[in-house]
């Protein structure tokens, strides 16, 4: 039997769901079911990447601090990377779609393998030649350009008609662009005034190669990480990420057995921590821009690095930047800030 409808028993049911303490469990509801359906959208992964790619930049810097050789740092670091992808993706990869998987993940894998490698060996060389937070930096503001593929070629946002995102977008890709030469022209201050203790004749130069190089390729890998985006399920996402941390591996030993460099265990201790922090840092990053998009990934996680990475720097190793730098860091920071809002 269906119960009888009461006026008292429905007027007290309404004043208990208005009384402050029933709206505040009401919207305390809401509220949780928003984060976790936030949360199932790829902000753990967006946070594991912040944390492997802050504590990548310091332990880099550790490791060159206490006396390893830049190409056997970076061969312990590429290749325990490559070897703990591999030790991971061996069980879950559907091997017998290997031909196909190959064919639509591999060729993006390698170009992003290339940039991958490329960029860890010319951040480890332009950390040594020069200061920590603005190396990283500019380093960090390699999202501009998949951000601007993203705006472009992937077209995000619409170019047309004009809108109010577009605008933002574009002021961020200025400023970060605007970042990246305010840093590097405090850089070649500090060392004409020979303010920066690190700094020698000459090795504005050297630094100035290496951090451009970093850049150059630390965009490819990012790009070809947006580009992931568009691969058609999970195996091929999974094969991509195994083909970018072996093949950097890969190319890591090759070039470290041509050179003849020696390992120490120093370059083994802290490339090898180095490997799995890159490893936490760029692998959920693949998964964290598939969820929540490269105009979303790219610019929070260069903020957040940025500044964690700008607190070790001052902090451990009592670096300071000029007024160029922090101007270059605010652009930075503003830069970021105008790709991460939505209108």
């Amino acid at each position: 039997m269906s119960p009888t409808f009461s006026p008292i028993r429905a007027s007290s049911a309404y004043r208990t769901l208005n009384r402050p303490s029933a709206k505040a469990i009401h919207y305390a509801l809401r509220i949780r079911g928003s984060l976790w359906t936030w949360a199932a959208r790829g902000v753990p992964y967006l946070i594991a990447s912040i944390v492997g790619m802050s504590g990548l930049a310091v332990v880099l810097r550790v490791g060159i601090d206490r006396g390893a050789s830049p190409i056997a740092l970076n061969t312990a670091f590429r290749v325990s990377a490559g070897l703990v992808t591999l030790a991971v993706a061996m069980p879950v990869l559907d091997w017998a779609r290997l031909p196909e998987l190959a064919g639509e993940a591999g060729g993006l894998g390698l170009i992003a393998a290339a940039g991958f490698w490329t960029s860890g060996f010319a951040a480890i060389n332009a950390v040594k030649h020069g200061h920590l937070g603005i190396s990283w930096t500019i380093l960090r503001c390699a999202m501009l350009v998949p951000a601007l593929a993203s705006l472009l070629y992937w077209q995000e946002v619409p170019l047309v008609p004009v809108s109010g995102l577009l605008v933002l977008r574009l002021g961020g890709i200025a400023a970060a662009t605007l970042a990246i030469v305010l840093s590097g022209y405090d850089r070649i201050q500090r060392d004409r005034s020979q303010q920066d203790p690190r700094a020698s004749r000459g090795s504005v130069r050297v630094w100035l190669f290496w951090v451009a190089l970093a850049f150059v390729a630390q965009a490819v890998w990012e790009t070809s990480v947006v580009a992931s985006r568009q691969l058609p399920d999970e195996a091929s996402r999974t094969f991509f990420t195994t083909t970018v941390f072996v093949a950097a591996g890969a190319v890591a030993l090759g070039f470290n057995i041509l050179t003849r460099m020696p390992f120490s265990k120093t370059a083994l201790c802290w490339g090898g921590l180095a490997g799995l922090c890159s490893l936490l840092g760029s692998g959920a990053r693949v998964w964290a821009t598939r969820d929540l998009g490269g105009l979303v990934v790219f610019p929070v996680t260069a903020i957040t690095v940025l500044f964690f990475v700008q607190l070790a720097s001052v902090g451990i190793w009592r670096e300071r930047m000029g007024r160029w730098g922090i101007a270059g860091f605010a652009a930075a920071v503003g830069g970021v800030v105008l790709l991460s809002l939505r209108t």
